[in-house]
């Protein structure tokens, strides 16, 4: 994942705020999982303070095994004003029962601190 890949966070308000990500809509025949398996992916999410060339999502990451709110934290105490740049690693399943493509989708939860 390059800096162009990774998501802006802004924290217009003026409190603090909590991140959170879970996926709200599980792919068909994929779970998401702490470790990569048969039908089975993980999700890795990070946040940096300014964007990353190459972010480094080898530790600190928060695996997102939640498919409801509100998720695994993602960035606790973001302040008002500011920003945050989160950067995702998705591992795909060992193997697969399905050849057809999947689709999920993740919700990042902003929530006043």
């Amino acid at each position: 994942m390059t800096q162009a890949q990774g998501i802006l966070v802004s924290n217009t308000a003026n409190a603090s705020t909590d991140l959170s990500a879970w996926v709200s809509t599980q792919a068909a025949n994929w779970t998401n999982q702490s470790a990569a398996g048969t039908d089975q992916y993980k999700l890795e999410m990070k946040c940096f303070a300014a964007t990353q060339p190459t972010p480094d999502l080898s530790t600190g990451t928060a695996v997102i095994t939640s498919t409801s709110t509100p998720g695994e934290d993602i960035k606790t105490g973001l302040a008002a004003t500011t920003n945050q740049w989160a950067y995702v690693k998705f591992t795909t399943p060992a193997s697969t029962t399905s050849g057809s493509q999947q689709t999920i989708t993740v919700t990042i939860l902003s929530a006043t601190a």
